[in-house]
């Protein structure tokens, strides 16, 4: 959750700085973070109580997911072509600065925002990809 409230707050100071008016987009996305955590909390809350935990991991880690990539998405889209990759290649002998030799080309909300979502694709694969994580759904859930 807190990766993706990270992502969420740099969304927010793209748009404020490039006073883009999207806000039933942002909205949806506040929404949807929000109502991942209160369902993250309400299973720990039914863990904590000893009940068995079925398929809301599985439908935790999807819809984390999944809404870590829209953000990312947004957050692409309003850096536009800044989002891409600094050309990193430095002659001999000279100094690199922070954000490689010729320094940001863009807004700093826009620094390695195309790096954070091909990073994020990632997390369909990591701890279980998200075909596995529908199948235990479907049996879990649905008895399939």
């Amino acid at each position: 959750m807190a990766e993706n409230r990270r992502i969420l707050s740099n969304v927010r100071a793209a748009l404020e700085e490039e006073s883009l008016a999207v806000d039933s987009a942002l909205a949806a996305l506040i929404i949807r973070l929000e109502a991942l955590d209160a369902t993250a909390l309400r299973l720990l809350s039914k863990f904590d109580q000893g009940h068995e935990v079925g398929a809301e991991p599985s439908m935790l880690k999807l819809k984390g997911s999944q809404l870590v990539q829209d953000m990312d998405r947004m957050l692409y889209e309003v850096s536009a072509y800044y989002a891409l990759p600094l050309d990193s290649t430095m002659r001999e002998g000279e100094a690199a600065g922070p954000a490689g030799p010729a320094g940001p080309a863009g807004p700093a909300y826009a620094d390695m925002v195309a790096s954070g979502m091909f990073h994020h694709r990632g997390y369909t694969i990591a701890g279980g990809t998200s075909e596995i994580q529908h199948n235990i759904i479907a049996r879990q859930v649905l008895g399939l």
